[in-house]
């Protein structure tokens, strides 16, 4: 069985994205976790190119005071 949870961070541009993406680096430099997220533009079907970031539970809970983050 499979312990992670995949989740989308959704946003409006790539700019808005990429912000996303450098917290999530910065957050994982503070320790990795089981939740998988990936980034998506809203409207768009297509992942964006950055890779998987793995957070903790703490972290995520962060991400979502200032994104949009939907389970996968």
């Amino acid at each position: 069985m499979n312990d992670y949870r995949t989740l989308t961070i959704l946003g409006e541009c790539l700019e808005e994205l990429e912000a996303a993406a450098e917290r999530v680096e910065q957050l994982m430099d503070q320790g990795t976790g089981r939740n998988v997220v990936r980034y998506q533009i809203i409207g768009d079907d297509r992942r964006q190119p950055w890779d998987s970031g793995y957070i903790t539970d703490e972290a995520l809970q962060e991400l979502q005071l200032g994104y949009i983050v939907i389970p996968a």
